[in-house]
């Protein structure tokens, strides 16, 4: 809106508030949805079906400043109040709290960090590791691999350091949580905040949570 300057700052007799105010009354605000389909996803002309306020649903398309590769099935996205386009893809709604706790890409520690726990650190290979980088023996074989495993003891003795190293060796993000931090003072923010603090594993390649103080929520 300020036309060029030596000094970088115009007076006000050479300022563009016409175009100024014009640039204003063309920028509408965007609408906060959500992507639930693509419709034809490998076509050259994929749709998009997306709810509005939980109430209402459109078939849309995208706008020229987003590609088909920017949008997912589940997306928030930002749309414009006329057609519907969709014109940005928006990060996941995630509570402060959640992202405010330990999250790490991928841990620094290794197997050969942890003193002792030789047969504890066998086991959580075999369930936790195997799983996640051998998928296929737990396919021929036809059984589910585990979801989970429970360690317990004195503080100290290397738990959460264990699951550090097993993080580091899948190349999974780590995201440890205290469990007193989900009883809340409110009914339903502790649920709420699980299922947020999943929806942000999920963003990632791969994930390992680790549920600290367990007893807080589940004793």
């Amino acid at each position: 809106g300020i036309k060029e300057s030596d000094t970088g700052l115009a007076p006000p007799a050479l300022w563009d508030l016409a175009a100024d105010k014009q640039t204003l009354q063309s920028e509408q605000p965007l609408q906060v949805a959500r992507c639930t389909k693509i419709i034809n996803a490998d076509s050259e002309d994929p749709k998009y079906i997306i709810n509005v306020k939980q109430f209402a649903k459109f078939v849309v398309d995208l706008s020229d400043q987003v590609a088909p590769t920017d949008i997912e099935e589940g997306m928030r996205v930002g749309v414009d109040r006329n057609k519907y386009q969709i014109h940005i893809p928006l990060p996941p709604k995630i509570d402060p709290t959640v992202t405010m706790m330990q999250v790490e890409e991928k841990p620094d520690v290794t197997y050969s960090d942890v003193g002792g726990c030789k047969e504890q650190i066998e086991k959580l290979r075999e369930v936790v590791e195997t799983p996640l980088l051998h998928p296929e023996r737990f396919v021929n074989l036809g059984i589910e691999p585990p979801k989970g495993v429970l360690l317990f003891g004195p503080p100290g003795t290397g738990k959460t350091l264990c699951a550090r190293a097993v993080a580091n060796r899948t190349d999974a993000c780590f995201i440890r949580v205290i469990g007193s931090e989900l009883v809340q003072k409110y009914v339903g923010e502790g649920a709420r905040m699980v299922r947020e603090l999943f929806e942000m594993a999920r963003t990632k390649k791969a994930c390992l949570i680790f549920f600290d103080e367990i007893d807080a929520i589940g004793g």
